[in-house]
């Protein structure tokens, strides 16, 4: 989530929500496979030690009713779900991004096109850029340095950010932002995007 973590500017990379506190759960083992059980374990997890925003740059293509049990029981708790759409260029977005009440992410590449390996669907909450992030790694020696990433994971990371900092403006004036509401938002935001690169 370096979107939302990094806020010194080193390297030449800022955040964007930089006061955000980041609840790191991991649900992949050494080679970065996962289980729905461990994903609906993680979700759990977070909506117990607060969460507001779950972040979820990971999916497959198989609806498993643990995951889906475990999403509604996010959003029944106003936690917010963002998920990617995912990175295989069909018009079929993955689990979680799938699921109603999921704001789904779809990828635009450096032109505002869709980004020719996003999956999409016309049911997708919003379609952001994904190209060329700038983004913080390790290299061979586990030093930090500026890296370019590509995906609908990193567009992902970007519209997280963009939630936390809109739920801390309605914290901030004392209103209540339900996730219906923030939906709707995000879909008016994206059909301005759409009508602004058209």
């Amino acid at each position: 989530m370096i979107s939302i973590a990094c806020n010194t500017g080193s390297l030449g990379v800022y955040g964007l929500a930089t006061e955000s506190e980041i609840l790191v759960i991991k649900v992949t083992d050494g080679q970065g496979k996962t289980e729905s059980k461990y994903l609906s374990t993680a979700i759990k997890d977070a909506v117990v030690h607060g969460a507001t925003i779950i972040n979820m740059s990971i999916g497959g293509h198989k609806n498993e009713k643990i995951l889906e049990e475990a999403i509604d029981y996010a959003l029944m708790n106003n936690v917010t779900i963002i998920a990617a759409a995912g990175d295989y260029g069909n018009k079929d977005l993955l689990y979680p991004a799938k699921y109603d009440g999921v704001i789904s992410v779809q990828g635009l590449d450096a032109s505002f096109e869709l980004w020719e390996y996003s999956n999409h669907e016309d049911c997708a909450t919003i379609t952001f850029p994904c190209q060329n992030i700038k983004a913080i790694g390790l290299d061979n020696s586990d030093r930090l340095i500026e890296v370019d990433s590509t995906g609908t994971s990193q567009a992902t990371s970007l519209v997280s950010a963009y939630v936390a900092l809109l739920k801390d403006y309605y914290l901030d004036t004392n209103q209540e932002l339900r996730n219906e509401e923030l939906i709707k938002i995000i879909h008016s935001i994206n059909r301005q995007k759409k009508s602004s690169v058209e």
